[in-house]
């Protein structure tokens, strides 16, 4: 009598199909790999798949960063030595991810400005608006001047990437609007007949400012780097006495 089948159990693991076939002189096993993007799935399917994948989260990332204030021979500004007036960052930013492109975003962080100022001792109106008439020093015996100003800052904005990221990776853009708090700034001056560096207090500064700032880069899984221009939309000084401001243009890069 010929052998007949009797049994033919079926086990599903994953996307692995084993089927066990039992004659009555012997057992075979068959094992059948099922692709459910092509078996009993529409293109419909497949792509709300893909939309669930996605999920809001919310992330933080240490970044720092180094930029240069760009000198300004007009009219408006008073003139800076170019590579020697720098903006160095260092703080954390906040993301918040909303959609695959979009996520809105938010710094905490320190900003410390170096204002390297040239020919200031022929402008006789500046160093009097910054000593308020009371000095005891030669104007041409000046060597450097600097203004120097330690902040703490918040930006508030949105990143947008250009294409539509794997982990949120690829290029992206951040705008967004800071503002910052002058905590501690000075004045600072050194003398040409001698070593001594001569300090004054804030009065020169305004102790809060305002600034646009974009940011353009491209995202890694756990490196990002990124230019960043910040333009600061306020005035530097609170004194009217000062008949020009420190230029406004910074231009840098981050890493995250």
């Amino acid at each position: 009598m010929a052998a007949g089948l009797t049994a033919q159990p079926t086990v599903r693991i994953g996307n692995m199909e084993i089927i066990l076939r039992k004659h009555e002189q012997d057992t075979t096993m068959q094992i059948n790999i099922v692709d459910e993007n092509v078996v009993g799935s529409s293109a419909t399917d497949t792509k709300q798949k893909s939309t669930n994948n996605f999920r809001k989260y919310y992330h933080s990332d240490f970044f720092y960063g180094i930029g240069f204030i760009i000198p300004d021979n007009g009219n408006d500004y008073y003139t800076m030595i170019g590579g020697k007036s720098i903006n160095i960052d260092a703080g954390w930013l906040h993301k918040y991810q909303v959609t695959q492109r979009f996520a809105l975003t938010a710094t905490l962080q320190y900003s410390y400005y170096n204002y390297k100022l040239k020919n200031i001792a022929d402008d006789p109106t500046f160093i009097d608006a910054i000593f308020n008439g009371n000095k005891d020093f030669d104007d041409n015996n000046i060597s450097k001047q600097v203004f120097r100003s330690h902040n703490l800052a918040s930006n508030m904005g949105f990143r947008y990437y250009f294409v539509k990221p794997a982990y949120n990776t690829g290029a992206f853009i951040d705008l967004g609007v800071q503002g910052d708090w002058a905590f501690n700034n000075y004045y600072k001056l050194k003398f040409k007949n001698k070593g001594s560096e001569k300090y004054h207090d804030d009065y020169a500064f305004n102790p809060f400012t305002a600034s646009g700032v974009a940011r353009i880069g491209w995202k890694k899984k756990n490196d990002t780097r990124a230019i960043f221009v910040r333009y600061r939309l306020t005035e530097a000084f609170n004194s009217k006495e000062f008949h020009k401001d420190l230029p406004p243009i910074t231009i840098g890069i981050q890493f995250f």
